[in-house]
This record gives C-alpha cells, structure tokens and sequence, in this order.
C-alpha cells in the first residue's frame, strides 16, 4: 500500500491558504462558505476565550483573481 501524501505538498488542491493569523492562537477550527457557493471560504478558529476569529482565507485555486487559467487550444495564442 502506498503512504499517504501529506496535505498541500501535490499542488494539486483546490484552495490556496492564506494565513491570516497563526494557528497558535485557536484550540479548534471549521470552514464557512463566504459570499457565492464555491468561491472564497474561510478557516475560522476558536480562541480559549470562546471568540471566533478569521485563522485563513481559502480563494478557490480555479479563480482568475487566483491566477486560475482557461484551459486553452494549442494552436491557440492565449494573449491574443
């Protein structure tokens, strides 16, 4: 059987991660949908004081504010 891959380490994900504050700070975590379905989402973290707070953005990688591409012909001259 083949060992599993640790996460982010293919580049093949379907988000980039930024990180807003360390993950230091929070003792738990859970993803909310920000603005349409499927676009933006945000890592929220818990802090000891009980308060929520943004720990990552999640831009879907497919995005073109991402650097997300259109997949193009060959033949085609995509800064045309």
């Amino acid at each position: 059987m083949a060992k599993r891959k640790l996460p982010g380490t293919t580049g093949k994900g379907k988000f980039y991660r930024i990180e807003v504050r360390p993950k230091g700070d929070f003792f738990s975590f859970r993803n909310q949908d920000v603005g349409k379905k499927g676009g933006l989402e945000r890592l929220a973290g818990r802090r000891s004081s009980g308060s929520w707070d943004t720990g990552r953005r999640l831009p879907r990688a497919s995005t073109p504010q991402c650097g997300g591409r259109k997949e193009t012909d060959p033949g085609e001259n995509p800064i045309a």
